[in-house]
């Protein structure tokens, strides 16, 4: 099935099992590219969707990194069909083997769920990867990252807000500091479900700016103006 994306004269091909969701538009609103970064990798690139929402904004080198073989022959094919293959390199491998010593800033929706959290874990292999900590856990991405990034260097994501704790503990652990935070919630009167985070390599502790709360639908269950704004790629990154 062919989509074209939301604020972009880009056309991508995506299956039922590939298809991106709110996540992927939350993190391109809340990217924060300073002009100095050369070199951008995001961890877990799907079908290639943020690669064309940090392509649009920034003039870095781009390489997205995907671990299953059918996620990525499809990231490959949107990326040559929109014609940026000189611009965006997508590799199939593990995050963990990744080496590159110029990196400056990581991206990324990572897996939100210990496989050992009790409920229905999806049969479907592919979005068990996805969305599991199959083949990468937090402490993985998040050490991986650290391992990868110049002093100073951005480390944005989007996760779960009852692993906060967990978060803030292994940025400290592996030489983060959190800058920013945006809560995101549901609807108004609803416990927040997802957390942006940017931590930057080597930053300090303290001195961090938490944003006003993105909530996704208003009363009506229609999304909220700033969501419709977000979803239509009408409210500019950094």
């Amino acid at each position: 099935m062919l989509k074209k994306l939301f604020g972009l004269n880009i056309e991508i091909k995506q299956s039922k099992n590939e298809a991106f969701n709110l996540d992927t538009l939350l993190l391109a609103d809340f990217m924060n590219i300073p002009k100095h970064v050369k070199h951008i990798v995001e961890v877990g690139t799907g079908n290639g969707v943020l690669l064309f929402y940090i392509n649009d904004i920034s003039t870095a080198k781009i390489t997205g990194l995907e671990i299953q073989t059918k996620r990525f022959l499809t990231a490959v094919a949107n990326v040559k069909r929109n014609h940026l293959d000189s611009k965006i390199s997508i590799l199939n491998m593990d995050f963990k083997d990744f080496q590159d010593p110029k990196v400056d800033m990581i991206i990324s929706n990572p897996p939100f769920f210990k496989m050992s959290t009790k409920g229905h874990v999806s049969e479907d292999n592919e979005r068990l990867i996805a969305r599991f900590e199959v083949h990468l856990t937090l402490e993985a991405f998040i050490k991986k990252s650290g391992e990868l990034l110049k002093h100073g260097g951005l480390l944005t994501f989007i996760h779960r807000p009852e692993r906060l704790d967990e978060i803030m503990m292994l940025c400290t652990k592996y030489g983060f500091g959190i800058k920013r935070m945006r809560p995101v919630y549901p609807k108004k009167d609803r416990p927040c479900n997802h957390v942006l985070i940017e931590a930057h390599k080597g930053g300090k502790l303290g001195g961090v700016k938490i944003e006003s709360p993105l909530i996704i639908y208003d009363e009506n269950n229609k999304f909220t103006n700033e969501m419709n704004k977000v979803y239509k790629g009408e409210v500019p990154c950094y």
